[in-house]
């Protein structure tokens, strides 16, 4: 059963490592496409650790928990990435973070592997443990609003049950370290979780589709961009005294009570608000992943600094 178990993960894990790689046309002429590339490189990890674990008799344990616990942590570093996707900063963000959050987390795993015998299995310590969950959590957290939440919440739990494996809790609760089931279970449920994180881009003829591209940015690069996007956004809606205020779910009339607000039509917002939103957008995406909503002439021009403002005849 255990062998069919970990079968089972191996195909979902083939399907999910496909699903990453035909997501390109989704990241692609955006500062999401680094974390598309994490993401493979999670599921190429995941994919050796899973295989691995077929042959327990062929591998030391030692071996198998420290590349279960790699492969845990290299998991987190999409949730990461997409946390740093904002030009100029996203090219320093894997050096500056990345690099360091895996050097951190890797370390009681290597010092064990350094120091202890090879039958010996890697345990990991609560503090460690907590650390890792709280980052897990506010990767996650921040697809949390999104059509991606259900996915989110699965990858998280998918990704503590693999941690759970190498975990001091599974000593206390008799558990053997990297049970089979335990990395069973959860690369299964992060599989599920990836393969519900499908986009599909837009083959129609562009026409002005504002909202469209402001739901798929959200969804992209989750609810803390799309909440400081939006923030900027606001701030020349007040400050030109526009009919419409732009809101997680998009644009909507400015004099509407919280309580009823509607999404504005496509054809309510105004070129200026939409040439506004592009130029804020121009740190996440490039002007290819605009025309996928928008007819060209809607499109302001990309050229110049990130931080002036376009003018009125933009």
């Amino acid at each position: 059963m255990k062998t069919l178990a970990l079968c089972v993960s191996l195909v979902l894990q083939l399907a999910a490592a496909r699903h990453v790689f035909n997501l390109k046309h989704v990241t692609r002429h955006s500062t999401a496409e680094p974390a598309r590339r994490w993401a493979i490189a999670a599921v190429l990890c995941s994919l050796a650790t899973t295989t691995l674990h077929l042959a327990p008799d062929a591998v030391a344990v030692q071996i198998r928990t420290a590349l279960l616990h790699l492969s845990v942590t290299v998991q987190l570093t999409p949730l990461i990435s997409i946390l740093g996707a904002r030009r100029p900063g996203v090219r320093a963000w894997p050096w500056f973070v990345i690099l360091p959050m895996l050097l951190v987390f890797q370390w009681p795993s290597a010092s064990q592997v350094m120091a202890e015998s090879a039958g010996t299995a890697v345990v990991i310590e609560r503090p460690s443990s907590l650390g890792l969950m709280f980052v897990v959590v506010m990767g996650a957290g921040n697809y949390f609003g999104t059509r991606f939440t259900c996915a989110a919440v699965l990858g998280a739990l998918g990704i503590f049950t693999q941690h759970f494996a190498v975990s001091e809790w599974t000593i206390d609760l008799g558990v053997s370290p990297g049970n089979v089931w335990l990395v069973a279970a959860g690369t299964t449920v992060v599989c599920i979780a990836v393969l519900q994180t499908g986009l599909g881009t837009r083959t129609d003829a562009p026409t002005g589709l504002w909202q469209e591209l402001w739901v798929d940015y959200r969804d992209i690069f989750g609810i803390v961009w799309a909440r400081r996007v939006a923030d900027r956004v606001n701030q020349f809606a007040v400050r030109e005294s526009w009919n419409h205020r732009l809101t997680l779910d998009g644009f909507v009339s400015a004099d509407a009570e919280p309580s009823t607000q509607t999404e504005a039509r496509n054809d309510q917002v105004t070129g200026r608000e939409g040439r506004v939103l592009c130029w804020i957008l121009r740190r996440f995406v490039d002007r290819e992943f605009l025309e996928r909503y928008l007819a060209d002439d809607l499109i302001p021009p990309q050229t110049g600094p990130l931080d002036q403002p376009p003018s009125e005849s933009a």
